[in-house]
């Protein structure tokens, strides 16, 4: 008795065929990926030596060029800090002075006084103590002192140390009020006096003022007042009761008679 097909053959026969198919397509891939893999490995490999030539090439050529900059780059410049000069105690001493005997003096005019007081000691040899006592009796330090009584007619005497046109000295009107001016040609009026008179302070003072009574005395006595203030602060390390003792032995006019030559030896 003959078998008869049934139609699960075909289905079964459709099935066996596609899984043969996609095996032989998964072995052909395989096999691709092989080769790939292959040629790929054989390029990298043989490329390596020239990459890594041109790689070591590219190196030295930076090492080289910053070698070059390094000696040739420019050193950097040192940037050193100004230094600033501590201030001269003698002109603190000679503002502080200003300050006390006239209170309604601004620090910074005061500032300034000192300042040029002190420079001009030094300029002229003329010791600061002599300056300061001049200025405090003509103007107390007001820079725009005008005398109420002219000197001679017409010749009204200005400023910190009441200039006006002398003999000696050729007068600038216009400038006369301003600071630096005004002492620097006090200064030069005052040594020419002494020269006239010899070296002689009490009559060279004298002159200076126009001959006016007391005047000489009254600068004397305020060229004592700066001294000793001037003594005490450059003691502060003193106890109080020691300076007192040690001022009441001191007499004004042993510290005045050297006003001229003080602290310039």
């Amino acid at each position: 008795m003959s078998e008869t097909p049934t139609t699960a053959d075909p289905v079964r026969q459709e099935r066996k065929t596609r899984k043969t198919k996609t095996s032989t397509i998964s072995i052909l891939f395989s096999v691709f990926v092989f080769i790939l893999f292959v040629v790929l490995t054989h390029g990298f490999m043989t490329a390596l030596p020239i990459y890594k030539e041109a790689i070591l090439a590219e190196f030295h050529k930076t090492q080289t060029y910053m070698s070059f900059m390094e000696k040739t780059k420019k050193p950097e410049p040192v940037i050193v800090a100004p230094v600033i000069p501590p201030p001269d105690p003698e002109i603190t001493i000679v503002k502080d002075y200003i300050k006390l005997r006239n209170t309604k003096m601004p620090s910074e005019v005061s500032q300034i006084i000192a300042e040029i007081a002190v420079k001009n000691a030094k300029e002229h040899n003329i010791a600061t103590p002599l300056i300061v006592g001049v200025m405090e009796v003509e103007s107390t330090f007001n820079p725009s002192a005008l005398a109420d009584i002219p000197k001679k007619p017409g010749e009204y005497a200005r400023g910190l140390m009441q200039i006006y046109q002398a003999e000696e000295i050729d007068i600038d009107k216009e400038q006369a009020f301003d600071i630096k001016y005004n002492v620097s040609t006090g200064c030069r009026i005052i040594n020419k006096k002494l020269e006239i008179t010899n070296g002689d302070l009490s009559q060279a003072l004298s002159n200076y003022s126009g001959n006016r009574g007391g005047y000489t005395q009254d600068v004397m006595l305020a060229v004592g007042r700066f001294t000793l203030y001037k003594w005490e602060v450059e003691h502060p390390q003193l106890p109080p009761k020691e300076k007192i003792e040690i001022k009441d032995k001191v007499e004004v006019s042993m510290l005045v008679k050297g006003a001229y030559k003080y602290g310039q030896e």
